[in-house]
């Protein structure tokens, strides 16, 4: 560090964080805070700012996913320890203020392609910014995996996308979303019709990993307290009883051969079953 710019031989970082990552199908709220405070050996001139950060989040379907962001500072603009990232060439651009707004769409398995527009105040100067970006998780095995991250991180620097819970209906199927209060009741034992048919809850029993996830995402229960149909009011009698089904490959027979059947899963599991489409994220990490 340039000690000439902050005229202080040592400067003292110490930084106060907090992170909320909210989730409530289909919206997702991540809100970020840190408060800076850069201690000089001259004490009459130490300095502090802080950064916010807000994004909401909300899924659509055919895996899209509509967001806004909004950046914020307080006295970042007076800070000389700053001033030391700013490039003159531009290569370092630092943002006082931003409103963002973009979409992401989550086309195949474990990639995205996002595209991004925001109106931008920086230390220097004001701009607006149209920004494109494909992120992928390309998973690799034994030494070659060191080589290939190092060769993404070079060339791409891509993101790594999340775990997904989804939700899927046979191929076949003309259902083609369900909002979440649906899903909820279908899956407590109640009634929802689709096209005046009765839609069909498939789940897996016992339930794998994902149990914790969708109970605590989509009937609002514990692991412990939740008890799948027919247990459930209702859901043994009609013509549609809910059926439970042994493993993920008898998941994704039942729920292909079934056109009113619905059931999760997670997303690495179904994406290349042609015989099954998702109709919606209930979950992600």
């Amino acid at each position: 560090m340039p000690r000439h710019c902050l005229q202080s031989a040592t400067a003292d970082i110490s930084v106060l964080g907090a992170y909320v990552d909210w989730n409530e199908d289909p919206w997702r709220v991540i809100a970020v805070d840190y408060y800076v405070d850069v201690n000089l050996d001259q004490s009459n001139r130490n300095e502090s700012f802080s950064s916010d950060y807000l994004q909401i989040e909300r899924q659509l379907p055919k895996r899209f996913t509509v967001f806004g962001r909004l950046e914020d500072s307080a006295r970042m603009q007076y800070s000389h320890y700053v001033a030391l990232f700013d490039d003159h060439r531009g290569d370092i651009d630092v943002a006082l203020r931003r409103q963002a707004l973009g979409l992401r769409w989550d086309y195949v398995r474990r990639q995205a392609l996002t595209i991004e527009g925001s109106k931008v105040v920086s230390l220097t100067r004001r701009s607006n910014e149209i920004r494109a970006q494909w992120s992928a998780v390309i998973p690799v095995k034994n030494h070659t995996a060191t080589a290939v991250l190092l060769l993404l991180l070079a060339v791409a620097a891509p993101a790594w996308a999340d775990e997904q819970l989804v939700l899927i209906v046979s191929a076949n199927s003309k259902i083609e979303q369900l909002d979440s209060l649906e899903v909820r009741k279908l899956f407590l034992g109640l009634t929802v019709t689709h096209n005046g048919e009765r839609v069909r809850p498939s789940s897996m029993k016992p339930m794998p990993m994902s149990r914790k996830y969708f109970c605590r995402t989509v009937v609002s229960m514990s692991d412990i307290t939740y008890d799948p149909p027919p247990a459930a009011a209702g859901a043994a009698t009609g013509p549609h009883p809910a059926q439970h089904l042994q493993g993920y490959r008898a998941i994704d027979q039942g729920v292909a051969a079934d056109p009113i059947a619905v059931s999760y899963a997670w997303a690495k599991d179904v994406a290349r079953n042609p015989d099954v489409k998702i109709i919606r994220v209930l979950w992600h990490d």
